[in-house]
């Protein structure tokens, strides 16, 4: 299957499940795989036969800062579940989200979770 692959998505929100955590904007990294299949889009040469990259990203910042939970692995299913309504041509999608200011609450320099997802049919 081909691939998009995105790098280094940077986004803040307040995630964590302590207080100390949820006090501080947390900044994430977030690296995606976007799989799908290109015969269309390779022959028309067409935005409309791809999955828009760009959109992909706002949607991505736009999970981070307005959606709230404490875990990460939450918050990395809900980016994946957003993406697969809105991108119809999305087969399969890998997302690694980095929390990156884990350094403040933990002492470590970042804390990740990856995901790897495929369309269910209906």
């Amino acid at each position: 299957m081909d691939k998009i692959i995105l790098k280094g998505i940077l986004a803040s929100g307040f995630y964590g499940c302590s207080e100390a955590e949820r006090s501080l904007i947390q900044d994430f990294r977030i690296d995606l795989i976007l799989s799908f299949d290109f015969s269309k889009c390779v022959k028309s040469d067409s935005l409309e036969d791809t999955i828009d990259y760009p959109f992909v990203i706002d949607s991505v910042k736009n999970t981070v800062r307005e959606f709230t939970c404490s875990l990460i692995e939450k918050l990395a299913e809900e980016i994946s579940e957003k993406l697969f309504l809105q991108f119809p041509l999305l087969q399969k999608l890998e997302i690694e989200l980095s929390k990156c200011a884990s350094e403040k609450v933990f002492s470590i320099e970042e804390v990740a979770v990856k995901i790897k997802r495929i369309r269910k049919d209906k």
